[in-house]
């Protein structure tokens, strides 16, 4: 219980996942005060507002019901866990929440709470990566209080508790894990008026009130500026939480490190400014708005190429003529991205690949890789059942960007499917275009099949799905009614005019439909295994009937990106008498 600020994050975490689930008056303006006690070098930012309120309705929600220590209670023992790691799970539970309800917490941490990453000592954080980010973090807060601070500490960490000075500064150190004297693991807060900061570092402190008192501070950085005009416009009724990333400043500061991921990361982020998003109550749900600042010249040319990829339309929204439970099309697969990547993950083994392409294809995995794309995608139109289990009817699509290459590598793949006992491929003509399905075991959802098009591959599991698909061709950058009709305006709009990826999902039909899968895996893992998931899937399915419908879309402009996630919670329909 002592370990505050893990319990904070917890603390974080916990609200910002129940935010959208319910809604309150409308709140003010975002306030930036606390940006005065940043350095402009800050790499993040998360704001968090209303705790009390997020703390007090998660429990009554769908996901704190699922986290709750009764739940998850019932869940380990029927998974027949040990009776320790139920207690365990449960008594961390009631200190999250002990903590969370505590008065000294809510006095100091009950309106607004930021959270900051500053930059990182690049030799600390080399020798140990985790301990230099958790001693470059701060915890901001403000409070009506001007004695919160000794309130907190006293409630919470009772004699624990001492002062310690850094320069001119007097902080109060709270001590973490009393329960291990050898432990000297420490919690630093100073209060300056109404503000509150606390750190496992008093460095990190001191560099905090230093720019505060040099006046050189986040709130005159132009990235942190141009942020702070992104959500003023938005549609929310009211924002719980607003994120800001430096990109620029994090890129400098991962330049100096010589690991090979951290490398690509360093070049995806060439040209990028800063990451700003608000999420919130909007009049129909929950939604999460984010943009990402960039200049184009200064980009990585594979970065680049995306981007050029943008601002096309949408060619397989008539994908979407039956009822699906789960659509994603994305307009993001780059030649150059997808080579290069491989090449540079492991370039031994991408040779090798290359070659036996070569000699058993004709083709270089360059030649196939760039003869695919921008858009490519799937969508999951029903669970059926297929002989002794269930199985999903999809289709799954790619753009063609060389018809010849494709048409030849399809060609060969046949040839090598006939000559290892897949021969016997049944041929359909469906106007201008030849669709192929082999029937390896009864049921349509057994067979695999394909069709190419003039500038689209589809594949599927079943002909069925394509020969309708085919009759739809000349209308497939229109939304069809009936999905614009259960999107509503807003929602089909955007899905309409995304010219970098869409996500559409139907939770609470998809639980309708995958119950069957879903009770089948479950006695396969009981055979099995013998253990019971039973409650687990329940559970989850429980979780997923929550939710009415889940929807992303995508734009990506010369000079910036922008997404957009929307949430609407299923309402039961009332009965009446």
């Amino acid at each position: 219980m002592k370990k505050i600020g893990l319990l904070l994050l917890v603390a974080f975490v916990l609200g910002a996942g129940s935010a959208y689930f319910f809604s309150r008056t409308k709140s003010p303006a975002m306030d930036t005060a606390y940006a005065d006690y940043l350095p402009p070098s800050t790499l993040a930012v998360v704001s968090l507002r209303d705790i009390n309120g997020l703390t007090d309705i998660f429990p009554k929600t769908a996901l704190g019901h699922f986290f709750s220590k009764e739940t998850m209670g019932a869940i380990l023992t029927d998974m027949h866990a040990n009776q320790a790691d139920i207690d365990a799970y449960a008594r961390g539970y009631d200190q999250v929440f002990s903590v969370l309800h505590n008065p000294g917490f809510r006095m100091v941490f009950g309106d607004d709470v930021e959270l900051a990453w500053l930059p990182v000592n690049f030799v600390n954080f080399s020798a140990d990566p985790e301990k230099a980010i958790e001693k470059s973090l701060v915890v901001l807060a403000t409070t009506a209080s001007n004695k919160a601070l000794e309130t907190f500490a006293k409630t919470l960490l009772h004699k624990d508790v001492d002062t310690v000075k850094t320069g001119d500064l007097e902080l109060t150190r709270l001590r973490l894990d009393t329960n291990h004297l050898d432990n000297n693991k420490y919690l630093y807060a100073y209060s300056q008026g109404d503000r509150l900061l606390l750190a496992f570092s008093p460095q990190v402190i001191r560099r905090c009130v230093q720019a505060n008192r040099a006046g050189k501070t986040l709130q005159q950085a132009e990235n942190f500026i141009n942020a702070g005009r992104f959500g003023k416009d938005s549609s929310l009724r009211k924002i719980y939480s607003r994120e800001f990333v430096q990109l620029d400043q994090l890129r400098s500061f991962l330049v100096g490190l010589k690991d090979k991921d951290v490398q690509q990361v360093v070049g995806y982020l060439q040209g990028m400014q800063y990451l700003a998003s608000v999420a919130g109550k909007s009049a129909t749900g929950w939604k999460a708005d984010s943009t990402t600042r960039y200049t184009y010249d200064k980009l990585d040319p594979k970065v680049r190429e995306l981007v050029d990829a943008g601002g096309k339309k949408n060619i397989s929204l008539h994908l979407l003529q039956d009822n699906p439970l789960l659509y994603s099309w994305s307009a993001s697969l780059g030649a150059s991205t997808v080579v290069q990547s491989l090449s540079a993950a492991d370039p031994g083994e991408y040779k090798k690949v290359d070659r036996r392409l070569h000699r058993e294809l004709g083709l270089s995995l360059a030649q196939i890789a760039g003869a695919f794309g921008p858009q490519y995608g799937l969508v999951l139109n029903k669970i059926v059942q297929a002989g002794m289990f269930p199985l999903p009817k999809m289709i799954g699509f790619v753009q063609v960007r060389d018809h010849k290459v494709v048409e030849t590598l399809l060609e060969r793949l046949r040839r090598k499917a006939d000559a290892r006992g897949m021969a016997g491929a049944a041929k359909e003509q469906v106007g201008p275009y030849t669709l192929y399905s082999w029937a390896l075991l009864p049921g349509e959802a057994t067979q695999p099949a394909f069709v190419l098009t003039r500038d689209m591959l589809y594949l599927a599991n079943g002909p069925s799905g394509l020969k309708k698909l085919l009759t739809v061709e000349n209308e497939r950058q229109r939304l069809p009614k009936q999905i614009a009709d259960k999107l509503g305006p807003a929602l089909a709009a955007q899905v309409q005019q995304a010219d970098n990826g869409v996500f559409l999902f139907w939770p609470n039909r998809f639980a309708a439909q995958v119950k069957g899968a879903a009770d089948w895996l479950a006695g396969l893992v009981a055979a099995s295994k013998g253990k019971s998931v039973t409650r687990l899937k329940d559970e989850l399915l429980r979780l997923l009937q929550s939710t009415e419908k889940a929807v992303l879309v995508s734009d990506l402009f010369p000079d910036h990106g922008r997404a957009v996630m929307t949430f609407q919670v299923h309402k039961e329909k009332e009965v009446k008498p």
